[in-house]
């Protein structure tokens, strides 16, 4: 239903991952994972959505060993919980990226979210910040007002051009650091 608006996303830059189909807790739910998996990647592909094919983004957090290990046999390399929030690079290497945390700008204020910017600078680390439905009026958990987001985004572009962070996709994550 939302094949227009992720292909016009897509073609502007973005990437588009994967959330299994029914976004469910895998975690609580590994039996349906592979399947789920198996038929969104399907639907992405045959739109030609493959940028960041091997990325995936748990819903609800719903990561496990099983989870992991799934995903491990897919060729997955990336995923993204929803706890651990900092992405810390290591200069040893790092080979498993199937565990990323991420801050939620669910019901967050500007203040909120640009304070993760400023403790990821601040601690010399990475971040994936990840919400659900803007709004005018955010009533329910999983709404982020859209003027609180645009004053977050705002900061963050005031931070990329000062040089104090970059800015990137998933798959430019992954083509820099796996």
């Amino acid at each position: 239903a939302q094949a227009s608006f992720l292909s016009t996303w897509y073609a502007a830059g973005n990437d588009v991952v994967s959330e299994g189909m029914n976004h469910t807790d895998y975690s609580a739910n590994p039996s349906l994972l592979s399947g789920d998996y198996d038929t969104a990647r399907g639907i992405l592909d045959g739109l030609g959505l493959t940028r960041a094919s091997k990325w995936f983004m748990y819903p609800v957090g719903g990561i496990s060993a099983a989870t992991i290990a799934t995903l491990d046999g897919k060729g997955v390399t990336a995923a993204r919980a929803s706890f651990h929030p900092q992405v810390v690079i290591s200069e040893l290497g790092n080979t498993d990226f199937t565990h990323i945390g991420s801050y939620g700008s669910d019901q967050k204020s500007s203040a909120q979210m640009i304070a993760y910017v400023d403790d990821v600078i601040r601690c010399g680390t990475g971040m994936m910040i990840f919400g659900h439905d803007f709004v005018t009026s955010a009533t329910i958990s999983t709404e982020t007002t859209i003027a609180s987001f645009d004053t977050f985004l705002d900061y963050v572009k005031t931070k990329r051009d000062a040089g104090l962070i970059d800015v990137i996709t998933p798959q430019q994550f992954l083509d820099r650091y796996a």
